[in-house]
């Protein structure tokens, strides 16, 4: 079984294109922006999102994921 590491958390949604704010590890943020993918966890299981764009507004990360086009499906 993959070991995965919590480097942040999530916030609220952003906008009405389905970006989320989160909020990283100082310790891991290199290892963020190197990233493709983000595991979030969903029914205690590791789910992969693929990071279209990513972009910082003060100590937070707005993301916008793959299969995430809405408001309302980042509130999921």
């Amino acid at each position: 079984m993959e070991k995965y590491i919590a480097i942040g958390r999530l916030g609220k949604s952003h906008g009405l294109a389905g970006e989320i704010k989160i909020q990283v590890k100082d310790r891991y943020w290199e290892d963020f922006i190197e990233s493709e993918v983000l595991f979030i966890e969903q029914q205690g299981k590791p789910v992969p999102f693929f990071i279209l764009d990513a972009r910082t507004i003060g100590k937070e990360v707005v993301i916008q994921l793959d299969d995430v086009p809405t408001r309302e499906a980042s509130l999921a």
